[in-house]
């Protein structure tokens, strides 16, 4: 019940939306407590009320179905004992009866043969309405509150240290297993096809191949996309031997962007890593991938913290039409799923294959992930860019009108169509469900071995800012760029600049990451590891300045996947060591209790408002 409980509810504070409630599946659990105590037990119409096993002839034998029963008395009624019903082997499964049987109620049965409301379901209207609030209430209950097991221990007896009591809502072998086996299964599914596209940086390309081919392990094929008619790319020009795991398509004409998403639609693979040939991705194409595997659905991209933080700007929401999407450039780095290229190709020829905007489809990443109707998964990191100064594919006169119409028709014609009855499936309506992507993140910039997270983003409350099509049609633009003097967000802009999340991973203590405003109750930061560190042996510290006896009161939980949460006990605190001397904490995951040694993700949460904000330093791996 907890891993369904966290993986629908982060927080106990949370809404409780119509399409979480429908995410919950515990009519399994429910089934079984009402088989033996069904609520309101027998099935009346009238009073008074005579149980039908209570009626017996002169003789004290019950009444049989075929014997004359017209000496009951009038208005008696005939009550069905739905217990009898709930316990008959001939209605449910051989396995016993007083067992919890996951599968029992997932089977199809007779519609009369588990009747746990008074009336029954034909007359019961309330029915639905309290299995919901008994569901709601459960979720409400195990987000607040643990469930452990005493053993034979009364209350009073009871000890925190009690190491057997933690099993109960710790992550056993199985759930371990469950999660590495998936993990596995995902990777095999989603194998990667790297992407370059070459123009005239010869040089930047020779490298980023030699890179991809490195990561032997992580890329399964390349292709080269040679956008330079005027030159026949070769193997011998990449300086690489010819080799089954690289391909080269030489265009006949330079397409631009639109070859980004050609490329893919030739992989052989489910998606695909895109990054131009001016980038050196060895500092976050692990982190890229690990988090795509956790939501394949929506882009996966890295930027600078100017480019981000302007990315954030230029986000849509419209509840009322299922409108939530935002904006991301692609060229640092980034991955996608093929689908996802594939059917952005159809979106373009649909709207864009015509005399009046046939010239935007050189402006294919102004529209790719304002079309997917999806928030990207976007990290802002230190990046480091080759020096080869060589003219870009795009540099013509008309480029920047031609981007400003691209961006104002990518928002005009997804928002058209979701209110359209006739493009009403056109473009995805359901949100993806892991909020954890979208949240503020960094990559490890001098190893590339875990990612550092957090939900307090440089622009607070982004959903809640109003999107009216009339008026802010230009808001994915040039025209609103956080340095300017008239933006909303210079101050906050100028504050992340300083204070970025990139700070923290960076190997240097005097860069720090910080809010921008007062904590609030569920403000949380955490560490993705990337993998689940499966051998119980993780060490790391976290360097703060916030107050001591903040960071000890935040709520630690641990996940295998990034949605099912459990708290890490706070006695026995085993594990993790608050220094004396300056405000650092190590944890040593293999004095952690057992059960709470194998994880990937770790975050802190606050679970008060305070007029202090959260404040790292320096997160690092320990040997």
């Amino acid at each position: 019940m907890a891993r369904t409980a966290g993986s629908t509810f982060h927080t106990h504070t949370v809404f409780f939306h119509k399409e979480k409630i429908g995410a919950i599946n515990w009519g399994l659990v429910a089934g079984k407590t009402q088989t033996y105590f069904p609520w309101g037990s027998p099935v009346n119409a009238t009073t008074p009320l005579v149980w039908f096993h209570d009626i017996f002839n002169a003789t004290g034998v019950p009444y049989s179905p075929y014997e004359n029963v017209s000496t009951i008395p009038a208005g008696t009624v005939i009550a069905a004992d739905i217990q009898s019903l709930h316990l008959n082997s001939e209605l449910w499964d051989p396995i016993e009866l007083d067992m919890f049987y996951r599968g029992r109620f997932a089977n199809k049965r007779h519609p009369l043969a588990w009747i746990p409301f008074g009336a029954g379901p034909r007359n019961c209207v309330g029915m639905r309405f309290a299995l919901m609030e008994m569901k709601l209430a459960l979720v409400r209950f195990l987000k607040i509150y643990s469930i452990i097991d005493c053993g034979e221990q009364t209350p009073s007896q009871y000890n925190d240290k009690t190491s057997k009591s933690l099993l109960k809502i710790s992550f056993s072998n199985d759930d371990i297993q469950y999660e590495l086996d998936k993990y596995i299964q995902l990777k095999n599914q989603y194998q990667l096809t790297g992407i370059v596209l070459h123009w005239k940086r010869l040089n930047g390309v020779q490298k980023l191949v030699e890179t991809m081919l490195e990561y032997e392990n992580l890329f399964s094929n390349i292709i080269i996309w040679n956008n330079n008619p005027m030159q026949h790319l070769t193997f011998q020009d990449l300086l690489i031997e010819n080799n089954n795991r690289t391909e080269i398509v030489n265009s006949n004409v330079n397409i631009k962007d639109e070859a980004k998403y050609r490329a893919c639609q030739l992989a052989k693979t489910n998606a695909c890593f895109y990054v131009d040939d001016d980038w050196d991705i060895r500092m976050y194409v692990r982190s890229l991938y690990s988090h795509f595997l956790l939501e394949p659905t929506i882009l996966h991209a890295i930027t600078d913290q100017f480019t981000y933080f302007t990315n954030l700007m230029w986000t849509f929401f419209d509840e009322s039409i299922n409108l939530h999407t935002g904006f991301s450039w692609i060229g640092c780095g980034s991955v996608f799923s093929r689908d996802n290229a594939v059917r952005h190709l159809k979106y373009m020829n649909f709207f864009l294959n015509n005399y009046k905007n046939r010239d935007l489809i050189s402006q294919s990443d102004q529209f790719f992930s304002i079309w997917m109707n999806q928030i990207p998964a976007q990290f802002n990191g230190r990046l480091l860019q080759s020096n080869e100064g060589v003219e870009s594919s795009f540099e013509n006169y008309d480029f920047e009108l031609l981007q400003y119409r691209a961006s104002v028709m990518s928002i005009q014609t997804l928002e058209k169509s979701l209110r359209s009855y006739f493009n009403f499936n056109l473009f995805q309506r359901k949100r993806a469900s892991n909020t954890l992507v979208t949240y503020t993140k960094s990559p490890c910039s001098y190893n590339d071995k875990f990612i550092f997270f957090t939900n307090c983003l440089p622009i607070d409350n982004l959903e809640q800012i109003p999107f009216n099509i009339a008026t802010d049609f230009k808001r994915g633009t040039r025209a609103n760029l956080p340095n300017m003097r008239k933006s909303a967000y210079r101050e906050n802009f100028t504050f992340f600049q300083e204070f970025n999340t990139a700070n923290a991973v960076d190997n240097d203590n005097k860069t720090c990451w910080k809010m921008n405003r007062s904590l609030r109750y569920g403000d949380l930061y955490g560490i993705d590891f990337q993998t689940i560190q499966a051998d119980r042996n993780l060490a790391f510290s976290i360097e703060y300045l916030h107050r001591k006896s903040l960071q000890k009161k935040l709520q630690i939980s641990i996940s295998l996947d990034s949605q099912t949460w459990i708290q890490l006990p706070k006695k026995p605190q085993s594990g993790i060591i608050y220094k004396k001397q300056k405000k650092l904490v190590i944890f040593r995951t293999q004095s952690f209790p057992d059960g709470f040694q194998v994880f990937r993700f770790i975050k802190f949460m606050s679970l008060i408002d305070d007029e202090s904000s959260f404040h790292i330093c320096e997160i690092r791996l320990i040997n």
